[in-house]
């Protein structure tokens, strides 16, 4: 799969919340700091910066826990959101339920077009339903992948510490022997 393919399906998750984001991330920092947040919200959109130059810039203004902070609030306001939406569809597919019982119980006559209008009504809330489970998939994706990517970070400072012990060792005994 090609960078600009995964990039492409990423991008629905990524750009949809970031306004709120910022406006989240912007809590839990000084007021002064605000333009230069507005200024990284201005080059993420442009796509003058990736996610991953987003982030470390971030951890420079606002530091690492209250960026996390931040990220944990977007994500709670994101799954209000996500239940508003579930509670409206099924409210609505009571209602479409009730009508159609009520058109058989009761002797109303209803033109095709009303039967129509709620119908549609009923896809449309379905559609948002849809889209909901795929954003939802799309952001678990990206927890996914940014836990991936923070695994191989810590690997390889692993490995740098490691590198930097044996060198230590070896200019020691470089030492000792001369």
């Amino acid at each position: 799969e090609s960078e600009e393919e995964s990039e492409a399906e990423e991008e629905p998750a990524l750009r949809l919340p970031v306004v709120d984001f910022f406006e989240i991330v912007k809590r839990f920092v000084q007021p002064e700091e605000h333009a230069q947040l507005d200024e990284m919200q201005r080059r993420y959109v442009s796509r003058e910066l990736d996610q991953q130059q987003l982030r470390a810039e971030l951890r420079g203004v606002a530091g690492t826990a209250r960026r996390e902070a931040a990220e944990a609030e977007a994500a709670a306001e994101a799954e209000a959101g996500r239940e508003a939406t579930r509670a409206a569809f099924f409210v609505l597919l009571l209602l479409f339920l009730l009508l159609i019982i009520l058109l058989q119980v009761l002797p109303i006559s209803i033109s095709t077009e009303a039967v129509a209008v709620a119908a549609v009504v009923v896809v449309a809330a379905e559609e948002g339903a849809r889209r909901e489970g795929e954003a939802k998939a799309a952001a678990e994706e990206v927890a996914r992948r940014e836990a991936e990517a923070k695994a191989a970070a810590q690997e390889r400072a692993r490995r740098v510490a490691e590198d930097r012990a044996e060198a230590a060792e070896r200019a020691q005994r470089a030492a000792e022997a001369a």
